[in-house]
Formats: structure tokens, sequence, C-alpha cells
């Protein structure tokens, strides 16, 4: 029996949450909505919304951080707040190259070519990382 394991949500921290989960959503064709977890956290659904399972991508205000106070995950102020480019993804993007570009030209996003396979490295805040994997 062949074990497949699967990522189904994953979490980042955003300088502003609910513009990075749209160029996010732009690029892959995604559905935005707010985290209701976290007042300030936006979610971008990946393939539908379907927060029971589906795929999606959380960002943070990178003014809050998880805490395990209770042996549950909590919320909390983080002071320092969070910088750097830590975290990345690394998406399979039904879109073209061209047509990737196009979207990154219209939202101002930084955006390069890996120099190898069908990358697209796109900035979708500064500090901030998209790996697009794009169609021929």
């Amino acid at each position: 029996m062949e074990k497949e394991v699967h990522i189904i949500h994953s979490s980042v921290y955003a300088t502003d949450p609910e513009k990075a989960a749209s160029n996010v959503a732009a690029l892959i064709d995604g559905i935005v909505k707010p985290f209701f977890p976290l007042q300030g956290a936006w979610v971008c659904f990946l393939n539908g919304e379907n927060w029971d399972g589906g795929e999606f991508l959380e960002f943070y205000p990178k003014s809050m951080k998880i805490s395990n106070k209770s042996g549950n995950p909590e919320f909390i102020k983080n002071p320092e707040g969070v910088s750097g480019v830590g975290t990345h993804f690394n998406l399979s993007v039904p879109k073209n190259r061209a047509d990737l570009e196009l979207i990154c030209q219209e939202r101002n996003l930084k955006c390069a070519p890996r120099g190898w396979g069908n990358v697209l490295d796109v900035w979708i805040e500064e500090n901030l990382l998209i790996e697009c994997v794009f169609n021929e």
C-alpha cells in the first residue's frame, strides 16, 4: 500500500495579511476570506472554499504569534514582531508564465524566472515569497 501525505494548510506571517492572501488568490484563482480565529488574519483557499479538509494558506499579522500555554494553540501579542523571510511556498499554478507575469505587473509584484524548470519566483510582499510552478 502506497502512502500519500498532503499538506492541507500552512500559515505564514504577513505585513498586510489581506493583501498577501489576495495576491496569492489572483495568481491561482483562489478565494480569500477573513481567518475567523484571529482578527486581522486572512486565508486563501486554493481549490474552492472548504474549511474542513480543504487546502488553504493562512496569513497572520506579524504582531501576533501562536503560543502553547494550555496545550492548545493560542494567539498572543508578539511585541517584537517578525521580520525577514523564514517561510515560503511552492505552488503548482494552472497558468502559464506570461499570464503570471501579467498578474504580477497588474498588482505591482516583483517576479523573476528561476532560470531552470517552469518556476517563477513571485514576491507577494517585500518579505514573502511564492514559487509558482507554471504550465508551459
